[in-house]
């Protein structure tokens, strides 16, 4: 013999389902927001190569030129790793990648040749 559901366990299952559906949006927008973040510091670790390499070329201290295309090449490689993470890439994040790397080789190659 089946016995009667109590109407408060339909109003308890509604306001599961409420809670279940308040947790999801939540989640989407820290993620959105966790994402946006990751890309900020792409971009920040970009713009700090770009100036690693800017000091690189004004300096006449050798050792310092060669510490601070070290320090662009490395940047550069934290960009690669976290881009390594991301399902989906920015074309205009790539294109900046590709136009560093071009950048840093050609001073590499110009500081010091052959």
């Amino acid at each position: 013999m089946l016995k009667p559901v109590d109407l408060d366990f339909f109003d308890h299952c509604a306001l599961l389902l409420e809670e279940s559906q308040r947790l999801r949006e939540k989640t989407e927008q820290i993620t959105v927001r966790q994402n946006a973040s990751v890309t900020d510091f792409i971009w920040l670790e970009v713009q700090t190569a770009h100036t690693f390499l800017n000091a690189a070329m004004t300096t006449k201290i050798e050792a310092t030129k060669r510490r601070c295309l070290r320090k662009a090449l490395c940047a550069h490689d934290v960009v690669v790793r976290f881009l390594g993470q991301q399902e989906q890439v920015h074309s205009e994040l790539r294109k900046a990648l590709d136009e560093l790397m071009a950048r840093y080789e050609s001073l590499a190659m110009e500081l010091y040749p052959g």
